[in-house]
């Protein structure tokens, strides 16, 4: 694993699974993003929750997984939702309207 690639890490709450990510999300966290999405759709509730407030970047690749997620999440009834995206993950998500596909809480 190098220095920069997407960490994570996996709290059960009252409502879910929480991920929280730092670091980054980009091409070559592929495998590592969808491994931590299986092993949360396996925990068998209906709200999956992304923590975002330490994720300092995110390319075009990491939107595209994000995407996916929501999608998978939704063809099996569960709902993703985005928590707390900060600086440059807020922006682009405020420039491609991601408010629009996405739950994101504050």
């Amino acid at each position: 694993m190098r220095a920069n690639d997407m960490k994570y890490t996996l709290t059960e709450t009252q409502s879910g699974l929480e991920a929280r990510l730092s670091e980054r999300l980009i091409f070559s966290d592929h495998s590592v993003f969808s491994n931590m999405f299986e092993e949360m759709k396996q925990y068998g509730k209906k709200n999956i929750k992304i923590d975002l407030s330490e994720l300092q970047f995110i390319d075009s690749s990491g939107l595209g997984m994000l995407l996916l997620a929501n999608q998978n999440a939704k063809t099996e009834g569960a709902e993703l939702i985005l928590a707390r995206p900060e600086g440059q993950v807020a922006k682009v998500f405020m420039h491609l309207s991601f408010h629009s596909l996405f739950t994101i809480e504050p």
